[in-house]
This record gives structure tokens, C-alpha cells and sequence, in this order.
């Protein structure tokens, strides 16, 4: 699943010409481990959530430093779906 997940967001970045970069690191749980094991302040990094929405896969990513408001996200997605 994970893996499944990972290869279809590098693939829509790469389909949209999105400009990325990748960081390889050990498996981290939380945006203030993150940041420690990059070296960097919090808010320098992001965080990513992948949902399911119907038969759509919502990437919601976040500076690492911000917690994620689902009410918000569902509003939008509702909307979207209008």
C-alpha cells in the first residue's frame, strides 16, 4: 500500500512537470523528529497526509509545524464535489 501510494504521487509530480526533491531518511512519526533527524526548524519542513475521498486520493500536506484541520478539509472537498 505504502509503496503503491509513494509510486503514484511521484508519478502525478512527474506527469504535471511539478519540480521536487526527494529526502531519504529513516522512518519518522512526527514533524518534531523530522526536523532532527534533517537538521532543520519545524516550520521549514512539511508533513503529508494521504485520504481517500470516494474513488479519490487527496495528498494534504502542511508546513511541519501546522496541525491539520480535517473539518477544513472536508468543506473543500465537498465543495470540490458540488
Amino acid at each position: 500500500m505504502i509503496t503503491l501510494l509513494y509510486q503514484r504521487i511521484i508519478a502525478y509530480l512527474e506527469k504535471n512537470k511539478i519540480q521536487f526533491q526527494l529526502f531519504e531518511h529513516e522512518p519518522v512519526y512526527t514533524s518534531e523528529t523530522a526536523s532532527k533527524v534533517l537538521n532543520h526548524a519545524e516550520e521549514e519542513g512539511t508533513k503529508s497526509l494521504a485520504l481517500q475521498a470516494g474513488n479519490n486520493l487527496i495528498v494534504v500536506t502542511i508546513s511541519g509545524n501546522e496541525r491539520i484541520d480535517f473539518k477544513k478539509i472536508k468543506k473543500i472537498v465537498l465543495y470540490q464535489e458540488n
